[in-house]
């Protein structure tokens, strides 16, 4: 596809086609993923805008450099040489693997809990961090969806923040590679009896989410890192 290059403000210069340049305050031109809106749906919008900005450095959340209008549409810069998760692993992923990423996404969940903001995470909502042939951090993308905008008014009406059955979801469909949500046989043989659990339990506060030894069992030296890290993010 050809580009063709924009100026959409001092800061950022758009090829057309997804990506972009974003000017730093030092002048450092930094190469972006670029999204472009062409409905504001302005409130909701405003907001997500509001949640990646106070969430900047978060280890776990797609980082957003820069937002803007031009023309009729808006742009949002976010941080690009990430890989989609279901590239990566198109069947179904290690145990030790998938506690990882659940793990980092309760973080990330932990960390939007204080702004309200729902996020339905589901595999493809969910991009990787390599480092070398390492899989470094798992990173939660799926901001600015209308789905997600719709099931937010249908939670504030029930009074609930989370939609925590979607991280029973998606850890079944991490641990299986499907989406039935019922265990097979051979998924009762491989899998342990801490996931079995975690996927079953219909857990309702976020709290036993997190206390659930399926959880609360990994932490890494390098996690706990990061974690202080997305703690200091919400300062």
């Amino acid at each position: 596809m050809r580009k063709e290059w924009s100026q959409l403000d001092e800061r950022l210069r758009y090829d057309g086609v997804g990506g972009g340049v974003y000017t730093d305050d030092d002048g450092i031109e930094i190469p972006v993923a670029i999204r472009k809106f062409e409905n504001n749906r302005a409130e909701n919008f405003d907001r997500d805008v509001s949640v990646l900005k106070n969430l900047r450095g978060h280890p776990y959340i797609i980082h957003m450099y820069h937002e803007c209008v031009s023309g009729d549409a808006r742009f949002v810069a976010f941080e690009t040489e990430l890989v989609d998760l279901k590239a990566l692993f198109p069947g179904k992923i290690s145990e030790l693997l998938v506690q990882k990423i659940v793990y980092q996404m309760m973080a990330a969940l932990k960390s939007l809990e204080k702004y309200e903001k729902t996020i339905f995470i589901k595999p493809e909502n969910i991009l990787v961090k390599m480092d070398g042939q390492e899989y470094d951090r798992f990173i939660l993308a799926d901001f600015f969806s209308t789905q997600n905008f719709q099931k937010e008014a249908e939670l504030m009406y029930m009074n609930k923040r989370h939609d925590l059955s979607s991280i029973s979801t998606l850890t079944f469909s991490l641990l299986t590679g499907r989406e039935d949500n019922k265990f097979t046989q051979n998924d009762r043989e491989v899998l342990s009896h801490s996931a079995r659990d975690f996927v079953t339990q219909n857990l309702k506060s976020f709290k036993l989410f997190c206390d659930h030894p399926f959880v609360s069992s990994y932490k890494p030296i390098h996690d706990m890192v990061e974690q202080n890290k997305a703690q200091r993010a919400e300062i």
